[in-house]
């Protein structure tokens, strides 16, 4: 975040190339001098055994090494708490917290290794007709919206994304990686998908998509920050879907 500050206000000021900062290595001097440091609400770190995920990592290269970097693909859902703030942040004293909302939708992400194709984001929320979109569907607004009781990918939505139907048209064989819980699981076997599933907890390690969608969160509140919003995660539905199709996600 820091760094992301740096280049923004290198750029807003034009300060010459010369004079701009270079690497990371002042930001443990600014946060030295400044008194900052990371303070954490609550959290709980996941238990990984580093061993696994190294020799996974291996297996993965040697698996990926078979296809051609547009025939890679990763798909990823994140559980976006748009009314939620983090529990951490940098800081010179201990912050109070604010309530945590539980309203949250599932965002479904899918693309290739070289970023040649990036598919629709995938929307899954409680709601069958949401109200920020008054008397026009989702899909009106051009969002490719999905419902159920717990806003969570299933087995059941997975396949009318059709991805094998689409790969079939084009004669594409692929392959899909993604973690292995039940929503991933589906009725059939792709002919024109290869599917491999990561192991429990190796997410943050392992999966592609993991690093640009935190890179994207930032960034979007890096951008509501600068517009002077007061109330940066105060937003509606409607606000949340048009913050994850903008270009560098889409």
């Amino acid at each position: 975040m820091l760094r992301e500050k740096q280049r923004r206000f290198e750029d807003q000021f034009q300060v010459p190339d010369n004079e701009q900062l270079l690497g990371d290595s002042w930001v443990q001097s600014f946060c030295k001098t400044y008194k900052i440091r990371e303070f954490c609400c609550h959290g709980e770190a996941a238990s990984v055994d580093q061993d696994a995920v190294e020799a996974k990592r291996i297996q993965c290269w040697q698996l990926v090494a078979k296809f051609a970097p547009r025939d890679r693909f990763n798909v990823n859902e994140t559980g976006f708490n748009h009314y939620s703030p983090p529990d951490r942040g940098l800081a010179t004293k201990q912050m109070s917290g604010k309530t945590k909302e539980k309203f949250r939708i599932t965002i479904a992400l899918t693309c290739n290794s070289d970023g040649s194709e990036k598919l629709e984001p995938f929307f899954i929320g409680k709601a069958a007709k949401p109200h920020c979109v008054k008397q026009r569907t989702p899909e009106q607004c051009g969002f490719y919206y999905q419902n159920n009781k717990h806003a969570w990918m299933t087995g059941a939505l997975l396949e009318e994304c059709q991805l094998d139907i689409k790969m079939k048209r084009a004669n594409c064989h692929i392959l899909l990686l993604m973690d292995n819980f039940s929503g991933h699981m589906i009725s059939y076997q792709p002919s024109h998908i290869q599917m491999e599933y990561f192991k429990p907890n190796m997410t943050p390690f392992v999966q592609p998509c993991d690093a640009g969608i935190i890179c994207f969160f930032n960034q979007c509140a890096l951008d509501c920050d600068e517009a002077g919003e007061s109330e940066i995660y105060k937003i509606d539905l409607l606000e949340a879907m048009s913050m994850a199709k903008v270009p560098g996600i889409r």
